[in-house]
């Protein structure tokens, strides 16, 4: 396939009028390796329609809800928000298993699912997450790497 017809693919698959649940842009876009993964990629539209829009858990710091979590090779992506008309995801990373370097910030699903690591792995959703706090997730993560982890305050927010 040739850049200019995947871009044309993309583009064509990217244009939807949002009007209902199924022309949400990622059951427009094709999955270029939901075979070599094995599974589904993006969120279905009924996860889609429990997971909040961007900015809506703008203010709950640790203890906003993480509604699903891709990983590879080391990196890891937990999304708290979400929204579908233009792939763009927001939640908490931590690229190449360093830990010291994970942040908050956007990630482009689109350009995720099409992603390789080390070795060709493909980026993964995991299909048995269940919803859990940023706080417990970074706990998790903290303690997988031998590290302890507090919040900065009782509702999770940095002083």
């Amino acid at each position: 396939m040739t850049t200019e017809s995947f871009d044309k693919m993309h583009a064509a698959a990217a244009h939807t009028d949002n009007k209902t649940p199924t022309n949400l842009r990622f059951n427009k876009m094709p999955e270029l390796y939901r075979r070599r993964r094995g599974h589904r990629f993006y969120p279905t539209d009924a996860e889609l329609r429990r997971m909040p829009k961007i900015y809506a858990q703008d203010d709950k710091g640790d203890n906003a809800v993480v509604h699903a979590h891709y990983f590879n090779s080391g990196s890891d992506w937990f999304i708290t928000e979400i929204d579908p008309a233009s792939g763009e995801a927001f939640g908490w990373a931590i690229v190449g298993g360093y830990i010291f370097g994970a942040e908050l910030g956007y990630t482009d699903l689109v350009a995720l699912e099409s992603a390789s690591g080390r070795w060709g792995r493909l980026v993964e959703r995991d299909c048995y997450w269940t919803k859990k706090t940023l706080g417990e997730v970074k706990a998790e993560q903290h303690q997988r790497y031998g590290l302890a982890y507090e919040a900065d305050d009782e509702d999770g927010l940095a002083a």
